[in-house]
């Protein structure tokens, strides 16, 4: 039914699969397709009188949820996970609201507390009156670009995952991956500028280019039969890459499940480096939900500032733990972005949003 939502309502090109891959393959979340949106359909509100304005209005994805709840339809629109976040995270968050301070379990023992721990904390905080508490910390705002453990945290992530070393001074949480891209575009990006977008894209790509006036231009992911995965033309990329100012690159890409291999990253990087000053902005929300090819060979997420030092100083890495964590509602994403920018990525994240959820931060020590 909500594809049917999607035909008439023109966002969905006839091209592509209602099912696309990462849906079958994922096991236990409901994958986010969104809306497959392409440049020959990228319209997203009706014209207005004056073209300079950009052409934005309120998500199509939360539309098409809105729509599903009132028909009581299959959502394949908004990815909602299928599992709740891990209890001792919110646990943690519990703690963190109720005690509004700073100290006691998770400021000496992040990583090692148990579920039993907190749950004791948490007893003895509901048996404590107001007047007990009398300061409040984890309530109030933390610094603009995240606690220093929380991006401690991160930093450690990265070495422990990818064996990638990157100073937390290199790293700002943001409110999701979202404002991640947004502050990233805003931070690399002027007026007129020119931005690389494989097609099909998540809506945010375009809608976010148009907020800040940049000239989206779009690569076309194409499945292959023969090989059974999505692929572009080397060609098209090249010609698309040429003036301009960032390529975003969703990988493991939603909604197609394809993850981009070295030979395609390498491709990428090297053309953003010929050119005198384009970014890559990665979109990696899915690093976690890759899915081995048809002959059992398992897909690998390559994180590029690792795995082509020479391009660090171009990259800007977005992520989130909504989706891996299942807590979408937390609205707690990073970026990881070169230190010449680093200055400048943070003053546009505090101008938009201040903070990511200080709660949230604390609790995702745990």
């Amino acid at each position: 039914m909500i594809t049917t939502f999607c035909h008439q309502l023109g966002y969905l090109r006839s091209s592509v699969p209602a099912v696309p891959p990462i849906l079958r393959r994922t096991p236990s979340v409901v994958a986010d397709t969104h809306i497959l949106f392409s440049s020959k359909n990228r319209s997203i509100m009706p014209p207005t009188d004056n073209e300079d304005e950009p052409q934005v209005k309120e998500s199509v994805i939360r539309l098409m949820t809105r729509l599903a709840m009132q028909y009581n339809a299959v959502n394949l629109s908004q990815g909602f996970p299928n599992e709740p976040p891990p209890r001792k995270v919110k646990l943690a968050l519990a703690q963190a609201v109720l005690s509004g301070k700073d100290e006691g379990l998770l400021q000496y023992n992040h990583c090692d507390i148990t579920e039993q721990e907190l749950t004791d904390s948490l007893m003895n905080l509901l048996t404590k009156s107001s007047e007990d508490i009398v300061s409040d910390e984890l309530n109030q705002y933390s610094p603009p670009m995240g606690r220093a453990d929380a991006r401690k945290a991160v930093s450690n992530y990265y070495s422990r995952l990818y064996h990638y070393k990157v100073s937390e001074d290199d790293i700002t949480l943001t409110l999701g991956a979202t404002e991640a891209v947004a502050t990233a575009l805003r931070t690399v990006g002027r007026p007129g500028d020119k931005v690389v977008i494989f097609e099909p894209f998540h809506e945010l790509y375009s809608s976010q280019c148009e907020i800040f006036y940049l000239d989206p231009v779009y690569v076309t992911l194409k499945p292959n039969k023969e090989s059974n995965e999505w692929d572009y033309h080397t060609d098209e990329l090249k010609d698309a890459i040429k003036g301009a100012k960032a390529i975003i690159l969703n990988t493991p890409h939603n909604p197609t499940g394809k993850c981009f291999d070295w030979n395609e990253l390498k491709q990428v990087v090297d053309l953003c480096l010929q050119e005198e000053d384009c970014y890559i902005i990665t979109d990696e929300i899915y690093e976690h939900m890759t899915y081995p090819d048809d002959n059992g060979t398992p897909r690998k997420h390559l994180l590029i500032p690792e795995v082509f030092p020479q391009a660090a100083h171009r990259t800007l890495v977005c992520n989130s733990l909504g989706k891996s964590a299942s807590a979408t509602g937390w609205r707690l994403g990073w970026c990881l972005h070169p230190p010449a920018l680093s200055s400048l990525y943070r003053g546009v994240h505090d101008q938009l949003v201040a903070m990511a959820p200080h709660p949230m931060q604390y609790a995702s020590l745990a």
